[in-house]
């Protein structure tokens, strides 16, 4: 649209998709509070860059750290819900919890235009309540900025623990719902909803439909069994992959199959050696401080890396063989046969602050320093979200919350990428109803 004026360093961004462009638009120049709601691979994570970089007085928050991070390594300065409104990692968010704000962070609330969530699907209702309530308290106009929350409900939600009186509270507060849309706040804030229903991330028609169908609970017989085409041993799916990432619930599987893979290469060595400024939160990288890489190793990248060159660009969740290594980058090869050099790169963590103009500003504060892959074989689900792979091993085990297959699967570009170690059955596909309403009503 004519309308939408980019920044220079995305004047690459394609506006044919019209739902796409739909959505920045109304985030650039509307007032309204939106809430985007989007598959995988719909284009996200680039609508928050676009935003924060374009308007002015934004503060962005996360549901969870590593998102948080992984914004920052994409020059947003985003900050966790909790670490920016004092607010304590439990169940139930109290009144006294929300009395207290640091004086620094309450100058800029009161200068806030907007607030940009991102991974809302995983903020349960008494939070988002809260979190408005504080907010309401602590700024001098009583009034909750506009709001523009970004997630996919039918990926996984919030985790909350079944004790007996967490669950009475929720009975008596929410009627049972737990779900950030089900918080008496967001039905009274009037959000227009935008959905992004193309990915971007597969150009399967057909595969992207029956994805559509796993994530909705809308499937037949023959949507189980286009999938089940895909049941194999792991050894059958080595044959057709030599790159693929082994994909299980929990992280005692994923270990065991990452330490077991690592323990088999021979190939030369480097460590490499994290970097980072002085007082550098623990907790805080996207990568450990001492990475071992060695040649034949696969690797992945855990980084989105944008270069002139195309051989040193790459993308978070690319996976690829080690054919050489320094103490400078990390050459691969995909498995389409392209190679790719790995470098180190630098996620700086912000502080916000307001400047002597009365404008909320982005300080950087701290720096961390480290090449952008690890040897990797295996991932768990839930840590694949956000991430795309080429070819992945689905083990479905034991624990399968809500949202958990559709999450799984849909990490693929492609059918002829996924491994099922077992057919897919009817109780594997478990839709959170909360989610499935919010989307049908």
């Amino acid at each position: 649209m004519s309308n939408i004026q980019l920044p220079p360093e995305y004047s690459w961004v394609d506006l044919s998709n019209t739902q796409f462009t739909n959505a920045l638009t109304l985030g650039l120049n509307s007032s309204q509070n939106l809430f985007i709601q989007g598959r995988a691979g719909s284009g996200k994570s680039l609508l928050i860059k676009i935003i924060a970089s374009t308007l002015k007085n934004v503060i962005v928050l996360s549901t969870t750290g590593i998102t948080a991070v992984e914004l920052c390594s994409e020059k947003v300065a985003a900050k966790t819900i909790h670490s920016f409104m004092n607010l304590p990692p439990v169940p139930v968010i109290q009144y006294n919890d929300i009395v207290h704000l640091l004086w620094k962070n309450k100058k800029i609330l009161n200068k806030a235009e907007v607030i940009i969530i991102d991974e809302v699907s995983m903020m349960s209702n008494n939070l988002f309540d809260q979190l408005c309530e504080k907010i309401v308290m602590h700024r001098n106009d009583s009034a909750v900025p506009r709001m523009i929350l970004f997630g996919d409900v039918m990926q996984l939600p919030p985790v909350v623990n079944n004790d007996s009186n967490i669950v009475s509270y929720y009975q008596s507060e929410y009627n049972g719902k737990m779900m950030f849309f089900n918080g008496h706040w967001f039905k009274n804030m009037n959000f227009k909803i935008c959905n992004l229903r193309k990915s971007f991330r597969q150009d399967e028609e057909e595969f992207a439909d029956h994805l559509i169908e796993i994530g909705f609970k809308d499937h037949t017989q023959e949507t189980l069994d286009y999938f089940n085409q895909r049941v194999m041993s792991l050894s059958q799916f080595e044959q057709l992959h030599s790159q693929y990432i082994y994909m299980a619930p929990t992280n005692k599987v994923i270990d065991n199959i990452n330490n077991q893979y690592a323990s088999k290469l021979n190939g030369k060595s480097y460590t490499y050696e994290a970097s980072m400024s002085k007082n550098f939160p623990k907790g805080k990288s996207l990568n450990s401080d001492r990475v071992v890489i060695k040649q034949g190793a696969q690797v992945m990248c855990i980084m989105n890396h944008y270069a002139d060159e195309d051989a040193y660009r790459y993308t978070n969740g690319m996976i690829g063989e080690v054919l050489d290594l320094d103490l400078n980058e990390v050459l691969i090869q995909l498995m389409n046969g392209q190679q790719k050099k790995i470098v180190a790169s630098t996620t700086t963590l912000f502080e916000i602050d307001v400047d002597k103009y009365g404008q909320i500003c982005y300080n950087p504060a701290h720096w961390y320093k480290q090449i952008d892959c690890k040897i990797c074989r295996g991932v768990t689900i839930h840590k694949s979200q956000g991430k795309t792979f080429d070819a992945g091993y689905i083990s479905l085990q034991g624990w399968t919350p809500p949202g958990l297959t559709y999450v799984a699967l849909s990490r693929m570009r492609t059918l002829d990428g996924v491994g099922l170690s077992r057919p897919l059955k009817d109780t594997d596909i478990i839709v959170n109803t909360e989610a499935y309403e919010f989307l049908t009503y």
